[in-house]
């Protein structure tokens, strides 16, 4: 279940990279993760990583509010699909 939502998500984030950032690939993943919380939640839950943290680009990238807004939009998006 979770992970027909995550691939939901996924597409979500491509077609909104075709838009928003025409120039640059989307190079998103759907993958398990052994985390604790992740294997033992109910309802399933959904891991997402928005960025790297060491990526000096992918830090600046979340620094602006619309940027953030952005994502948690599309986020939203893709659970409504």
């Amino acid at each position: 279940v979770s992970k027909n939502k995550a691939l939901d998500i996924q597409k979500v984030f491509e077609d909104k990279y075709q838009i928003y950032r025409k120039t640059e690939e989307y190079n998103g993943t759907v993958s398990s993760r052994p985390l604790y919380v992740v294997r033992h939640s109910d309802p399933e839950p959904i891991f997402v990583e928005l960025a790297n943290i060491h990526n000096p680009e992918d830090r600046k990238r979340i620094l602006y509010p619309k940027n953030r807004q952005l994502l948690a939009d599309w986020i939203t998006e893709g659970f409504l699909k």
